[in-house]
């Protein structure tokens, strides 16, 4: 099962899980990790806090594209991961919600879901953040990035060297289509 949230190439450059067999065998092998493209939740807890701290992680993501798994802890004492399937009911449209909602400018992410074994009901979701043009994105007026295994807030600096990167860019098309016959 597949949704979409806006348009969205598949991201082939990232690993992105597609059943709890491909979950459990990154666990097993040890190359299950989060790192600059790859962010992992146990769950999605309701409340506004938890929307917000997911919107933040998915702003994050943005700036170099990535994957946001749900359905995954980290046990931190032996340093490893474990498959934690939650209810996938609803769980798109929350996702949805929080992406247009929370996150300016929205972003254009596809929610993909896996059942767990045993049980339709239960599941995995990966979220697919592309790298967006429009990126930082904001969270509560808050610029974020991610980092090798954490978010973090952006500096002024720095955001001004995204937005000038941006408009770098765009004047360079610009040059480009002018002279165009």
């Amino acid at each position: 099962m597949s949704e979409a949230i806006g348009n969205v190439d598949s991201m082939a450059d990232h690993w992105i899980p597609t059943s709890e067999a491909a979950l459990q065998q990154a666990i097993a092998n040890g190359t299950f990790e989060e790192n600059h493209h790859v962010e992992a939740k146990r769950e999605f807890a309701t409340g506004s806090a938890k929307n917000k701290e997911m919107a933040r992680d998915l702003a994050g993501l943005a700036i170099d594209g990535g994957v946001l798994i749900i359905g995954v802890a980290e046990l931190k004492d032996i340093q490893s991961w474990r498959c934690e399937p939650l209810p996938l009911q609803g769980l798109g449209e929350r996702i949805e919600q929080v992406v247009q909602q929370l996150i300016h400018s929205p972003l254009p992410v596809r929610a993909r879901t896996f059942p767990a074994a045993g049980d339709p009901t239960l599941g995995y979701v990966a979220v697919e953040v592309p790298a967006s043009p429009q990126a930082p994105h904001m969270v509560d007026n808050i610029y974020y990035a991610r980092g090798e295994k954490t978010k973090r807030r952006l500096g002024d600096a720095e955001v001004r060297t995204y937005l000038a990167a941006h408009r770098d860019l765009g004047e360079q098309i610009h040059d480009l289509l002018s002279i165009v016959p």
